[in-house]
């Protein structure tokens, strides 16, 4: 964009300036995201030591944090998807003439460049509500209750070792759905774990990137004085 032919475009352009703004909303948009990825990657990892160690209080707790931080999310994926409000001016107005003969078809690009990423951002942010709503979803676990030795000498010896095998079996098979369920968890953990860091790698250098077009753009507008 740099071009001699390119900045001319751009600063006769009239949604130059609306392209600019479009720019504005999707870096505070990526500096919030950049925020709740960190805070969500924190709160995760408070939430996955809780259920190691089987704390219910403080899973109770982190649970409903980490959902807060998610409800948050998904907020931003509906802002972000405003984020890029500038459309292209209807043909045979004095604005797109020029723009039908490929005078000015980069502010046009550009403007259809920011709707595009805008959409994406939003389906990425849904992506990861998803990631972290699943993630929330722990195994209760398991109630080990007495075993009722009054009741099985009162029968026949065959009888109450019968009724023992099947009480063994299946407490040995709701112990194995329980292990499971949260080898499960675990995994949905590492997972939304992975994604997060990701993401963080990515969004910093979108973020910048939108950044030094902003500045760009900024300059351009700044020229026209």
């Amino acid at each position: 964009m740099q071009h001699p032919l390119a900045v001319d475009q751009l600063r006769d352009s009239l949604i130059t300036n609306d392209v600019s703004e479009d720019l504005l909303r999707l870096v505070d948009s990526y500096d919030l995201f950049r925020l709740a990825l960190l805070n969500l990657g924190q709160l995760q990892a408070g939430t996955r030591a809780s259920f190691r160690r089987q704390n219910q209080a403080r899973i109770a707790s982190a649970v409903h944090a980490q959902r807060l931080a998610t409800h948050e999310l998904e907020q931003l994926a509906s802002t972000i998807q405003e984020a890029a409000k500038s459309e292209p001016p209807p043909p045979g107005t004095e604005s797109a003439s020029d723009d039908a003969e490929g005078v000015s078809s980069l502010p046009l690009a550009l403007c259809s460049a920011m709707a595009a990423l805008a959409a994406a951002s939003a389906m990425v942010f849904v992506g990861l509500t998803a990631l972290s709503d699943q993630s929330t979803v722990l195994p209760t676990p398991l109630a080990v209750g007495p075993i009722r030795v009054g009741e099985c000498s009162a029968k026949p010896s065959w009888v109450s070792g019968v009724l023992q095998w099947r009480s063994r079996a299946n407490m040995q098979a709701a112990m194995e759905e329980e292990r499971k369920a949260r080898k499960a968890s675990l995994d949905r953990f590492d997972t939304l774990e992975e994604c997060i860091k990701d993401m963080e790698s990515r969004t910093e250098e979108l973020y910048r990137g939108l950044v030094r077009a902003r500045v760009f753009l900024l300059n351009v507008l700044s020229s026209r004085l």
